[in-house]
């Protein structure tokens, strides 16, 4: 796995290096010459040509396998790069200043789609919780390092125009690491686009992801969430804009700024990101981002509207907010948001996240751009832009925890159609548990865990002798019960198909298939899947099992002895299972030696032959 998370951070690490180097020389020039006010016309063109580049790859893909698409995509860019920076350079054409403009917010969700396609291919969800906030922290470092750079180059390279020339050779390095990329793992990124699917009509895959509430969620999700950004990017250029009237002076303030978001961003990610997610889940990963954006943002309305824009306080709680939502949308929604694919069929992956990211982002900007071309012709000030700004988190807030609840439907459906079942519309559940049958789980848990328990105890006392060799046997399928028990509780709460088709997983070698079980098992079961896993999970061993379970109290010298009476006696009906007393007596005479004739004596005439047959071997 290493090497595939190494060629994925680098490919992260290349994009944000490239982006540092479009944004800090095209925004520059483009506010010094035309200012603020002229960006939503450049968020208007985003929304048409995102619709259109959207459109392109959704038709490219079924007839390029994923590394010619993205080498496609990224060939594109260098060219449009490099004929911009000879506009500038040959004819100063200002210009060209507004399609590199343009190109800036359509790179980056592009370049996430090609990218976090590749990790779907190459991870697991399991692996993707926990190492894709890392790669991801790849784009944080590049465009660290590139804004830095790009702040220190203006002036030996005479102006921002030439810093262009370095975006060129970035794009072209980074081709080459996505050609290095499939090269080494063509299966998976080589393999020809898969055939249409067998459906109702001829347009089954995208009437599906039309129906499918995962998608329509997420796709709200997503703008909402680029909306967002592009209002505190917005807020930020704005203010900016007014404190630096230079180009070079404002390059210099982008350029270090941006190191600053993307230096945050990298220990975010690096120290909290991903453990954050393997603790809290995907649902936690979801809601973190727009939370933190409601309560900064909520702080920049009080102080703009009691302190007034000019001061210093505003323009920095401004600053504060756009580093907030990068940080938590590197460290946790980028990872999310891909994790949520993961609960579509295969097939429908890709589409889903290009209509997704590629569509979603270019229509956060359109709206963008109308709101604030809206907000201008009224005569409002900045203010209310920082207001709009916090009833769309307020309502991003409450679409990621429903996106969170259709993913865990979604898991449930895919794990609950078996392949040679036709594909459902999806986010309709296969399956119709009972709804009381959800109140009984917990407490059918915790009597399995002390079940369990109690088993894993006695085993711990069991030497080797032969004579111990039967009970050691019925202990373990008595802990094999208990999973068929938990099983069936699981069955009943939460559907029987998805469920049973989840712990079956558990025991596949296939990591991917096991990974989505696992989190299958995560989203529905909340905080009791810790539990659930120790008890279903056939991989683990009795010692992985106790510690997951967690062993009521340390073993006494005297245990052995007082379990096997109570294994033989049952004074409360605990164990119910004449075979599980029978293996005791079996092995009464090696623990508890001349007591044992004692204790089988009750036994010799029991209803159940064979416990009355071993009482009576005992007694003799």
């Amino acid at each position: 796995m290493r090497p595939r998370l190494l060629l994925l951070a680098g490919q992260t690490t290349l994009l944000g290096v490239m982006v540092a180097f479009l944004v800090v020389p095209a925004s520059a020039l483009f506010l010094a010459e035309y200012g603020a006010e002229a960006l939503p016309y450049a968020y208007l063109t985003v929304a048409v040509a995102g619709i259109g580049v959207s459109a392109a790859m959704r038709r490219a893909q079924s007839r390029l396998t994923l590394a010619r698409l993205a080498g496609s995509v990224l060939a594109a860019y260098v060219v449009v790069v490099a004929l911009a920076w000879a506009g500038l350079a040959l004819f100063d054409g200002l210009w060209a200043t507004f399609p590199l403009l343009v190109l800036f917010p359509l790179i980056i969700p592009v370049g996430f789609v090609l990218i976090g396609s590749q990790a779907g291919r190459l991870l697991d969800v399991r692996q993707m919780k926990a190492h894709l906030p890392r790669v991801v922290a790849g784009f944080s470092v590049g465009f660290a390092v590139g804004g830095l750079a790009a702040a220190l180059l203006v002036g030996p390279f005479g102006g921002p125009v030439h810093l262009l020339g370095i975006d060129v050779a970035s794009g072209l390095c980074l081709l080459i690491l996505v050609a290095e990329t499939s090269r080494r793992f063509p299966t998976e990124l080589r393999a020809a686009p898969a055939p249409p699917v067998a459906g109702p009509g001829p347009r089954s895959t995208a009437r599906a992801l039309v129906r499918s509430r995962l998608v329509l969620v997420v796709f709200g999700y997503q703008v909402l969430s680029a909306a967002a950004t592009q209002l505190l990017d917005f807020l930020v250029w704005e203010q900016a804009s007014v404190r630096y009237p230079d180009a070079a002076d404002l390059a210099r303030f982008q350029g270090l700024f941006g190191a600053l978001i993307n230096v945050v961003s990298i220990v975010f990610v690096v120290v909290f990101a991903g453990r954050l997610l393997t603790r809290w889940g995907v649902g936690f990963g979801l809601v973190a981002n727009p939370l933190a954006v409601v309560l900064a943002v909520a702080a920049g309305t009080l102080i703009g509207y009691g302190s007034g824009t000019q001061v210093t306080a505003f323009f920095v709680i401004v600053c504060v907010q756009q580093i907030l939502d990068i940080a938590l949308t590197d460290g946790m929604t980028r990872t999310s948001i891909n994790a949520t694919y993961q609960a579509l069929p295969a097939t429908a992956r890709l589409r889903a996240q290009t209509a997704v990211e590629g569509a979603g982002v270019p229509l956060a900007l359109g709206l963008t751009g109308v709101f604030l071309l809206l907000q201008q012709a009224l005569g409002l000030d900045v203010r209310v832009v920082e207001l709009i700004t916090l009833l769309v988190a307020a309502t991003w807030v409450a679409l990621g925890w429903w996106a969170y609840r259709e993913y865990g439907a979604g898991l449930r459906e895919l794990l609950g159609t078996p392949p040679w079942t036709p594909v459902q519309p999806w986010g309709m559940s296969p399956a119709d548990p009972a709804p009381e049958a959800g109140h009984e789980l917990r407490a059918d848990l915790l009597t399995e865990a002390t079940r369990v328990r109690r088993v894993l105890q006695v085993l711990d006392g069991l030497d080797g002798a032969a004579a111990l060799q039967p009970l050691r046997s019925a202990l373990r399928d008595e802990i094999d019960a208990c999973a068929q028990r938990v099983t069936e509780s699981l069955a009943r709460a939460h559907g029987r198909e998805p469920m049973v088709r989840a712990v079956a997983a558990l025991a596949s070698t296939v990591e991917h298939d096991r990974g989505i079980a696992l989190e299958m098992i995560e989203v529905t079961c909340g905080r009791s899947a810790r539990m659930v896993v120790a008890l279903v999970d056939p991989t683990l061993d009795e010692d992985e099992r106790r510690t997951r379970l967690g062993d009521p109290a340390p073993r006494r010298p005297d245990d052995l002895s007082d379990q096997i009476r109570e294994l033989v006696a049952d004074p409360e009906g605990w164990w119910a299972e004449p075979w599980l007393r029978v293996c005791a007596l079996y092995a009464a005479p090696v623990v508890l030696r001349d007591a044992a004739a004692e204790i089988a004596g009750a036994w010799v005439d029991d209803p159940d032959p064979a416990v009355a047959e071993t009482a009576r071997w005992v007694t003799r």
